[in-house]
């Protein structure tokens, strides 16, 4: 693979996880990274990189391509021998932390889908387009975005459940969640319909690789069709969905943090003060 005329030896592994991407178009965007920090920056070290990023923060980029930026000129370095040294290593992990706190809560804040919602998009409102739609594997998308809304899940946790992380005990299913952004939890689902699926569960391998990108197009595709911006809902509208309907339906927060794995409360204060809102609307 060549990158701004240096070879870097890539394993099978590497090979197969470009393969599933669009292969020439990431060589290019990583060549234009490298090529963007060497028109601005003659020495090559870490201390230059987390200018070059904060230049890309400054100047309005979003999360994942500043994140692009770090990996292509941070692997640039490692195949030219050019090495952190311990005090690089922590501001550098410090400067990623605080990109991703500036960043990370504005680009997932997505508004709730909920079971009704005279402000926007619906449940059932997906379920019809699904219904009407040629898309494939359709009961196994349907089933993936209801598993999402119910458990509170994100959608990469959901995608990445096989069999041995279920357990089904007579109407009731234990869901183990593993390596999860907030770490380990089991999450309780009692939904008949969901219980009834999983026990001939095995995996969403059938959606294909690109399932959550799949599911995201899905989610803005109908949100076009019904007249919403799509830009305010994503798959996470689905577990915002589920924090906001937990607290129209009067569940503790003890409860609702115990089910999505919620840390704090910041995180949950948009979607409770929108339930309120629905709740007085309804309520008229």
């Amino acid at each position: 693979m060549e990158l701004n005329g240096i070879t870097m030896p890539l394993q099978k592994s590497v090979w197969k996880t470009l393969g599933r991407s669009r292969r020439d178009n990431t060589k290019k965007t990583y060549d234009y990274a490298i090529r963007s920090y060497h028109a601005t920056y003659k020495k090559k070290n870490y201390a230059n990189l987390i200018c070059h990023l904060q230049y890309l923060l400054d100047n309005g980029k979003t999360l994942s391509t500043i994140r692009l930026h770090y990996y292509a000129i941070s692997g640039y370095f490692f195949h030219n021998n050019i090495m952190m040294n311990e005090k690089e290593r922590y501001v550098l992990k410090e400067f990623l932390k605080g990109v991703k706190n500036t960043l990370g809560a504005m680009q997932t804040s997505k508004d709730p889908i909920l079971r009704k919602n005279p402000f926007g998009l619906t449940i059932s409102d997906i379920d019809n387009y699904i219904d009407k739609s040629r898309i494939k594997n359709k009961e196994e998308i349907r089933f993936a975005i209801h598993l999402c809304f119910t458990g509170g899940f994100r959608m990469n946790e959901v995608l990445k459940l096989t069999r041995s992380d279920i357990i089904v005990k007579g109407s009731q299913v234990y869901i183990e969640v593993k390596k999860a952004k907030t770490g380990d939890r089991v999450v309780l689902i009692n939904n008949t319909d969901i219980v009834k699926k999983f026990r001939r569960f095995k995996d969403f391998s059938t959606i294909g690789y690109r399932a959550y990108q799949n599911i995201n197009s899905l989610i803005k595709r109908i949100c076009a069709n019904k007249g919403f911006d799509s830009t305010k809902y994503s798959t996470h509208s689905l577990r915002a969905g589920f924090v906001t309907q937990a607290t129209i339906y009067n569940a503790s927060i003890k409860q609702i943090m115990n089910r999505t794995g919620h840390k704090s409360l910041s995180s949950l204060h948009r979607y409770i003060r929108i339930a309120q809102d629905i709740n007085d609307d309804l309520m008229v």
